[in-house]
């Protein structure tokens, strides 16, 4: 894959932002055309929403999961199932498997991946890792700080060994959502980086500006996408 799979991550966040679904996937697609220009990327507005993005060229698939939305309880509630380990009973991220199931289904004969970051990350981490004809179907996977918790278990050897060489979990140092992939690690290869500096987006720095919790900007920066790109 030529083009950095962060840049869909990213892009996911578009379709997350403020206006109804045509502004917003015109946003999306406006910001693809800018940061991919030779990719012929297309948004797949069937297989698009609030949680996913779909993107298709000629040849082929990719699906990036949307990260969290501080304002939306659903994601939130994601997030603490993540930290506890039951994300399997979580009806977010049931609810991507599926939607992402149907995705791919609609175009069998493209080759597929995916990249996603924060919360996105950790579903379509799950996605791959519990439905078969996902984790089959995506040559490539690559997550941005996924959310980890040390209570996940590990998968069937069978399911591990053939998707170890698929999946990359990319995470940087001092990032708070996914340092316990260093203790419990996930399926797949993990590499560290060093986090830029003053990555935030303008409304994380607001956030923790508004609260007054300067300790936390630093773990921001971390964790932001923009750390990848």
């Amino acid at each position: 894959m030529e083009e950095n799979p962060a840049l869909f991550a990213k892009a996911a966040y578009e379709m997350d932002s403020a206006g109804d679904k045509e502004t917003r996937i015109e946003r999306t697609q406006n910001f693809i055309d800018k940061e991919i220009p030779n990719g012929n990327w297309k948004v797949v507005p069937e297989h698009s929403n609030r949680h996913m993005t779909t993107f298709v060229n000629d040849e082929r698939i990719h699906i990036s999961h949307k990260g969290t939305n501080p304002t939306s309880v659903k994601d939130l509630k994601a997030d603490v199932s993540i930290a506890l380990g039951q994300e399997k009973k979580d009806s977010l991220f049931s609810l991507r498997k599926t939607k992402t199931e149907n995705a791919l289904k609609a175009y069998p004969d493209k080759k597929a991946s995916g990249s996603s970051h924060s919360l996105g990350g950790s579903t379509l981490y799950d996605a791959a890792l519990s439905s078969k004809y996902v984790g089959d179907r995506m040559e490539r996977i690559d997550t941005y700080n996924q959310g980890v918790s040390i209570f996940t278990g590990r998968v069937y050897p069978s399911r591990e060994r053939n998707l170890k060489e698929k999946i990359t979990i990319h995470r940087t140092r001092g990032d708070p959502v996914s340092a316990s992939a260093v203790i419990n690690r996930p399926v797949g290869k993990l590499k560290t980086y060093k986090a830029k500096e003053e990555s935030g987006n303008l409304p994380q720095r607001i956030l923790t500006q508004a609260f007054n919790i300067g300790f936390a900007q630093k773990g921001l920066d971390a964790h932001s996408i923009d750390n990848f790109i």
